[in-house]
């Protein structure tokens, strides 16, 4: 199996819609998660024009379909050297590991590519697979943030994870010398 990150192309929209028809991806996220064929196309089109200054944006191509798609975003000010990541993967391709190897590769393409020290995630607490591959990708559980989510009606707690650069290079060099 062929993993790759790559740039979003336009022609990228109809997979990500096909993708979007997940509930179960679709509850995880954002409120404002595309999910109609029209915002699907609009979202990777704003995902082509980003010029990597605010947001970062990547396809997961599995043997050259796309197939999820990870993100980060950048924070400015005092918290300017943090960037919390997002990610997705269509049903078919849980649970075989894909995701786990994004998440590290794309975090070390962050911390060489750009000036930040710190990389977290906020997945829902009941998002225990989401939860799992973050561990198995070397971030460390913060803390749950009590009832901080609004979705929909109703209140969820999320969990912050984050790995720190120094960390995430040693874990990488201790990879490599195995």
């Amino acid at each position: 199996m062929e993993v790759e990150l790559v740039r979003w192309k336009e022609e990228y929209y109809e997979d990500f819609f096909q993708c979007s028809k997940d509930k179960d991806l679709y509850d995880n996220m954002s409120d404002d998660f595309p999910h109609t064929e029209e915002e699907c196309r609009q979202a990777v089109a704003s995902f082509v024009e980003s010029d990597g200054k605010k947001a970062c944006y990547r396809a997961i191509l599995v043997n050259g379909r796309v197939c999820g798609c990870i993100a980060a975003f950048f924070e400015t000010g005092m918290y300017c050297k943090n960037a919390e990541i997002a990610y997705w993967i269509r049903k078919e391709e849980r649970g075989k590991g894909i995701m786990t190897g994004v998440i590290a590769g794309f975090v070390s393409t962050l911390f060489s590519d750009f000036n930040i020290h710190r990389v977290y995630a906020r997945p829902f607490l009941h998002n225990v697979a989401s939860c799992k591959v973050l561990e198995k990708a070397g971030f460390a559980e913060e803390g749950v943030l009590q009832d901080s989510v609004y979705k929909k009606g109703s209140i969820y707690s999320a969990v912050i994870y984050a790995i720190i650069k120094e960390l995430h290079c040693k874990n990488n060099e201790s990879l490599d010398s195995e």
